[in-house]
């Protein structure tokens, strides 16, 4: 999972056109050296930088909002958010609707915070 944001390096993808189901940002990076890791150099995400003026604001002491999710699809960056879900892949997990499930996520395994419909994460700095 990445979080997504108009800022962000390779949200197009690393093709050179707009993909809007692009998942370059998440690809799991491992036994690399740090000249492949860093900015995702592996797959050339550090070729494609955010677009001109673009940038994260990280205010000391407020907060910032991020999208969550395994691939550009399932953000408001994409498909004009058809396909954002409660979950950062962009499927319904009615088991989860549980009480018994309401304070871990055990299935799909991965930490989230779930905040308004577009899946949005606030973080206070």
């Amino acid at each position: 999972m990445a979080p997504y944001h108009s800022s962000m390096w390779c949200l197009n993808g690393t093709s050179g056109q707009d993909n809007q189901n692009t998942n370059d940002a998440v690809n799991p990076l491992y036994m690399l050296p740090k000249s492949q890791w860093w900015m995702h150099a592996n797959n050339n995400c550090d070729k494609f930088p955010p677009a001109p003026g673009k940038f994260l604001e990280l205010p000391a002491g407020k907060s910032f909002t991020v999208e969550i999710a395994t691939n550009r699809a399932f953000t408001s960056y994409s498909y004009d958010g058809r396909f954002v879900g409660t979950f950062g892949d962009g499927q319904a997990h009615p088991e989860l609707e549980d009480p018994a499930h309401s304070t871990c996520v055990t299935s799909p395994n991965r930490s989230s915070v779930y905040l308004a419909l577009s899946y949005s994460l606030t973080r206070r700095l």
